[in-house]
């Protein structure tokens, strides 16, 4: 495996700026900002998927469906965690890509 691939998305990606003259340092360093961003959102959605998913509406719901009690509230906060982790997958999915527009071609 490369030392590139070891890394973080991001990180050995500064010196590599340092060599851009001009504007293309700055870019860089704009595409940094905005992956580290993504990447902060991208696990806050995450959390608050796994927050959701350990309410008591969300626990159980196995023998809820069984016992016929899997009601409306569940079926919200089952919804309200799927769509966290959907949050967290597209947030992630952004940042990778943009982190491959600072890659060089291998």
């Amino acid at each position: 495996m490369s030392e590139q691939q070891d890394q973080e998305p991001g990180e050995g990606i500064v010196g590599q700026s340092a060599s851009t003259a001009g504007f293309g340092g700055m870019v860089d360093a704009i595409l940094l900002s905005l992956i580290g961003r993504l990447y902060n959102m991208a696990d806050r959605a995450y959390f608050s998927g796994i927050d959701q998913i350990q309410s008591d509406e969300c626990l159980g719901w196995e023998i809820k469906i069984e016992r016929g009690k899997f009601g409306a509230s569940d079926l919200k906060a089952h919804c309200a965690a799927a769509e966290s982790f959907g949050r967290h997958r597209a947030l992630q999915e952004a940042a990778a890509m943009l982190s491959q527009l600072l890659t060089p071609n291998k």
